[in-house]
């Protein structure tokens, strides 16, 4: 969360539920947000790049000419997998140098929490652990790091699915 928190110590964050979790990502790194579109499957030159990619991409959604992955979250928190279905909403993100974008079941909007609400998980879990969590009246929500929500296995994937189309044309 690098320059998410403002100059009167807030954090801006947009809130979203993926099956029972709540979760929230900081605004700075959300693009926009979409009600359930129709995707591709990646193309064949893809599959292998993608096949170690955790979690899963789904497909190919075209935001404003640009291909950009639609990356399941569902199964970071262990929940079987579900298609894609119209209720459904897309955040569309950057991440890590490039453009992802995540099924969420609905985005609940924006909220911005003081400074003093949210722990970093590095002080409880051992390791390196870039996520936060913040402390809300109904329990606790994750707030991810969106630059490192994802490997660089899966970031390096993800930057060849965003050129992929526009070289094509080229």
């Amino acid at each position: 969360m690098p320059n998410s928190i403002n100059s009167d110590n807030q954090v801006q964050v947009l809130v979203f539920k993926v099956g029972p979790h709540k979760a929230c990502l900081p605004l700075e790194a959300v693009i926009q947000v979409f009600d359930s579109v129709s995707y591709e499957p990646p193309p064949d030159h893809l599959q292998g790049l993608l096949k170690d990619t955790r979690p899963g991409v789904l497909g190919i959604i075209n935001v404003r000419g640009q291909d950009v992955p639609l990356v399941d979250l569902r199964p970071r928190w262990n929940l079987p997998d579900k298609p894609v279905s119209l209720t459904d909403q897309l955040i569309v993100m950057r991440a890590g140098g490039t453009t992802v974008s995540i099924m969420t079941d609905h985005v609940l909007g924006t909220r911005t929490y003081p400074r003093r609400k949210i722990f970093p998980l590095s002080r409880i879990l051992p390791g390196e652990a870039p996520h936060a969590a913040v402390a809300e009246t109904d329990g606790i929500m994750l707030l991810f790091d969106s630059d490192s929500l994802f490997s660089s296995d899966s970031l390096t994937a993800f930057k060849t699915i965003n050129r992929s189309r526009r070289h094509e044309r080229e």
